[in-house]
């Protein structure tokens, strides 16, 4: 059994494809009811009490963020240095607050996965401490003798 595997992989290095990464591609793919994408849709149908508006805004962000990064994995493979990759790009790029409510969203559907009993462990809740938050830098109020009538262009 293990010589097989052993001739295995070595027919697949000679043919140019690394076994690990054909290991990783292949647990990777996986049926689309367990796909981060596929929960996270169902936990977002089954908030019912949300304004029309907010679903968007909640669907749009996870569409923008979080999909295109682990929405096509097995959730049930997931960990917290995965769950964190969108939160860290998004932080990359700057948009603090987007990040914050990612890491919001991913706790809350990984949450509702194992409350479903997709998976028996919830990895999100190491995610704590992973977005730190920023000093906001305050601006000194204007004098009145500085403000004119006229209306600011912007």
């Amino acid at each position: 059994m293990t010589r097989n595997k052993r001739d295995e992989a070595r027919k697949l290095i000679n043919e140019g494809i690394d076994p690990t990464e054909k290991k990783r591609s292949e647990k990777a793919v996986c049926h689309t009811e367990n796909t981060f994408k596929a929960v996270a849709l169902r936990w977002h149908a089954s908030n019912k009490k949300w304004y029309e508006s907010h679903r968007d805004n909640v669907l749009n962000s996870l569409e923008t963020y979080v999909f295109p990064l682990i929405g096509s994995r097995d959730i049930t493979s997931l960990e917290s240095p995965d769950l964190i990759l969108p939160v860290k790009a998004a932080k990359e790029k700057g948009i603090y607050e987007i990040a914050s409510r990612l890491q919001q969203r991913i706790k809350a559907i990984m949450c509702y996965a194992a409350q479903s009993r997709i998976i028996k462990y919830n990895p999100a809740g190491d995610m704590a401490g992973a977005l730190t938050t920023v000093k906001s830098q305050h601006r000194p109020a204007l004098r009145l003798d500085c403000i004119s009538d006229t209306p600011c262009q912007y």
